[in-house]
């Protein structure tokens, strides 16, 4: 018997995302500082809008590191390759992505929230 499956049959995280939501994957990214804040933009919204067909986060993650290039691919193959657990969580990956990437300047900017007043006690 023949068990291999036609390559038609096989479907990549890509084109089973995309069909699912009917939803385009996000663009690429290639490590470039401009335009990692968008990518993560969008693969935050595209994670919430398939939640119900990923399993777990590093299923997640698994979908992210397939959208990867160049040098940011070049920055997480290492981490894939030893197991990181850095990989099993979808917000601290992100955040690692973001940081290196844009540096802590970048992760300033994104949501800087409330800030506390707070009044020196004399």
């Amino acid at each position: 018997h023949d068990l291999r499956l036609p390559l038609t049959l096989i479907a990549t995280p890509e084109s089973r995302m995309s069909t699912l939501a009917g939803l385009a994957p996000p663009p690429l990214y290639d490590g470039d500082s401009k335009s990692c804040r968008g990518f993560i933009t969008q693969c935050r919204l595209l994670l919430r809008l398939q939640a119900a067909h990923l399993p777990d986060e590093e299923t997640a993650v698994a979908y992210i590191i397939t959208r990867l290039t160049g040098r940011a691919l070049d920055w997480v193959t290492p981490l894939v390759e030893r197991r990181d657990p850095i990989c099993l969580s979808v917000p601290a990956f992100l955040d690692r992505l973001q940081t290196v990437f844009q540096g802590e300047t970048g992760r300033r900017d994104q949501d800087p929230g409330p800030r506390l007043q707070t009044t020196p006690v004399s």
